[in-house]
């Protein structure tokens, strides 16, 4: 979803399924490509407890949006969180290669105290064995964390 003109549609969507959601006791992670107002304003109308925003970094990168500026909208409203870099109005790179500011990230999300997941979605990178990379970009979470 990229148009703001589509939130009361997907808001009537969603509210739908965060009722099934309560009733079996699950949570909705939302990952859109709106701005921050637009995220807060699809949030405002769900107006559900088990929805969520799902804070993609490096999606948040592509689509020229500042953490600095997002993060502090968002605020407690996020449940989720991906791992990611990329460039600047472009392709997703090797974590801590790109354009994405992890330290701010890391650094007001554990100022908020949030607990929520981190699920790291780097980029594969041609001749590099996955399973190192996996492990590289593990190391340098944990290393932020």
């Amino acid at each position: 979803m990229r148009s703001s003109d589509e939130i009361p549609e997907l808001a009537r969507r969603i509210r739908a399924w965060a009722v099934i959601a309560d009733e079996v006791g699950v949570d909705l992670h939302l990952e859109t490509s709106l701005d921050p107002a637009g995220s807060v304003e699809l949030l405002e109308r769900v107006a559900n407890d088990r929805v969520w925003l799902t804070y993609d970094i490096g999606n948040s990168v592509q689509f020229g949006y500042r953490a600095d500026e997002e993060l502090p909208v968002y605020g407690p409203r996020i449940g989720s969180v991906h791992v990611k870099d990329a460039i600047r109005g472009g392709t997703t790179v090797r974590v801590g290669t790109g354009h994405a500011d992890f330290e701010y990230c890391f650094g007001y999300l554990a100022a908020l105290g949030y607990r929520g997941d981190f699920v790291i979605k780097g980029a594969r990178v041609a001749g590099a064995d996955d399973v190192e990379l996996a492990r590289e970009y593990r190391a340098f979470v944990l290393r932020h964390l």
